[in-house]
């Protein structure tokens, strides 16, 4: 089967458009999280069977719901030590993803022109698809049972 590729060109394109004129959800403004990640709040779960060398972690304390929008603070740890801590949004009702800021120095800095992104269905290490599918939303409603959401993440791991 051929596919014109200027057509499937434009759908992409087309289908990005439809997710900024039919997002419905006017963000206030995002206040970051009060306290940093800790150890013991940290909840561990794997995007995919192959996620060895990259640990992913949510702040079990950093979880707001607001219509249907989830924010959450993100720690991942790299087998050799390194790691980043971000505090990232998932919009259920679009399937879209945001990084509103990233923890230096233990200082939130704001992503400058953040913006909000489709979420892949495919990838290595997809964890915003892996939270939108299976912890954080419940099809296109948010999932805002914070024990439901603890829970879903304890049988990951």
């Amino acid at each position: 089967m051929f596919i014109n590729s200027s057509f499937a060109q434009f759908r992409v394109l087309s289908d990005l458009d439809d997710i900024e004129k039919n997002k419905t959800v006017s963000e206030k403004k995002v206040e970051f999280p009060n306290s940093l990640p800790q150890e013991k709040d940290l909840l561990p779960f794997s995007p995919s069977s192959n996620s060895q060398a990259i640990k992913f972690f949510i702040d079990s304390k950093n979880i707001t719901f607001d219509q249907s929008i989830v924010r959450y603070v993100l720690v991942i740890k790299s087998t050799e030590g390194a790691g980043q801590t971000i505090f990232n949004g998932i919009d259920c009702n679009q399937f879209t993803r945001i990084t509103y800021a990233r923890l230096n120095n233990n200082i939130w800095e704001e992503v400058m022109g953040a913006q909000w992104q489709p979420i892949s269905n495919v990838g290595y290490n997809n964890y915003a698809g892996y939270l939108n599918k299976k912890v954080l939303c419940d099809g296109s409603a948010v999932n805002d049972d914070l024990r439901e959401v603890i829970k879903r993440l304890r049988s990951d791991s």
